[in-house]
């Protein structure tokens, strides 16, 4: 009997070393494939590995590398690998890296097929490996303020996806940058949170706007109380438009370097009603972009509006000024109007 035991011992020590050996080839074989750069053939021979031995080390932390690597990059196959081989190995510090690589591009996929949801989670579960990871909290702060304006929408989701995007630029350099689609594959991380912070306090304003506009109908309106923008929403929208405005410089886009300036010039003008400094903030974003319809329109209404105030205040000197500098805006913006359809007929 102990003979039968002992040989069965040796018997399947022999297996598994015969097993073991035919493994090594096999990784070896992989090793000249990526050499000769047939990733394909190598990913074949690992996968041939790991479905004899699904808890081969060597084999899934080679595979996890060509999925996840650049030359050979598959991110449902990496995630996949990179998953199994961190469950597998969560001390491994690269295995953790592997994994939250791969809980990011995926994230990333899932945003971009407006799967929003899954995207959250994807992020979530790597902001609990990673608290401080400040371009998933970029992200899962724009995942959250998409989320939050849809119909009905969340006030209170808008102020968390603000809180993510804060947390994002604290957490982040100056230099930080982000892909926010195929297209912008280098956009600024500090310029795209400020901007969608300073959009996000807008629509809280506007939130306000509406509730008193339905406490205050128009024919009661002039004779009741005036629109007051909630000051702690205000102050938040300006200080984040101003930061933008203030990294506009390194931008090369024209339309999108003059937004966050733009922005700051409509707050002055809608919701505290200083066209004066309204006004500053527009003559900014003409010079940035002299050509555009929407500043030229918005310049010569914000002179309208200055003239109407002279004329309540019987500055008749001032009032002409104002009056002919409106003028001179209705035809520059005229002119830009005109000259911006001819090059939307040409690019049709």
């Amino acid at each position: 009997m102990k003979w039968n035991v002992t040989l069965t011992q040796s018997l399947g020590a022999l297996f598994l070393l015969v097993l073991l050996t035919g493994c090594e080839n096999k990784l070896q074989k992989a090793q000249d494939y990526i050499k000769a750069k047939d990733y394909e053939m190598a990913a074949k021979t690992y996968k041939t590995i790991l479905k004899e031995k699904p808890k081969h080390k060597e084999a899934l932390k080679a595979i996890t590398a060509l999925y996840c690597g650049d030359q050979y990059r598959n991110n449902f196959q990496c995630y996949g690998n990179a998953k199994t081989m961190y469950e597998l190995m969560p001390k491994d510090p690269k295995a953790a890296e592997y994994y939250k690589q791969a809980l990011y591009a995926s994230a990333y996929e899932f945003s971009l097929s407006s799967q929003l949801k899954r995207a959250r989670d994807y992020l979530q579960k790597l902001l609990e490996m990673d608290k401080g990871n400040a371009k998933a909290l970029f992200m899962l702060g724009l995942i959250k303020n998409r989320l939050s304006k849809k119909p009905p929408v969340d006030y209170t989701g808008l102020k968390e996806a603000a809180k993510l995007l804060q947390d994002a630029v604290k957490n982040s350099s100056k230099t930080t940058t982000i892909t926010l689609n195929k297209k912008e594959k280098n956009a600024n991380l500090h310029w795209e949170a400020y901007f969608r912070i300073g959009n996000i306090y807008s629509n809280l304003i506007m939130k306000a706007r509406k509730t008193f506009d339905k406490k205050n109908p128009p024919k009661k309106r002039g004779k009741g109380p005036k629109f007051t923008a909630p000051a702690k929403e205000l102050a938040e929208a300006l200080k984040a438009y101003k930061a933008a405005s203030a990294l506009s410089g390194a931008l090369k886009d024209k339309g999108k370097k003059m937004l966050p300036t733009f922005q700051t010039a409509m707050i002055y003008a809608n919701s505290v009603r200083d066209f004066t400094k309204a006004l500053t903030w527009l003559q900014k974003a003409e010079q940035i972009d002299p050509n555009s319809p929407s500043v030229l329109g918005n310049i010569k209404m914000t002179y309208e509006a200055l003239s109407i105030d002279a004329k309540k205040r019987r500055k008749r000197r001032l009032r002409r000024k104002y009056d002919k500098k409106a003028k001179e805006y209705a035809a520059k913006f005229q002119a830009a109007r005109v000259k911006a359809m001819k090059k939307m007929k040409k690019k049709k």
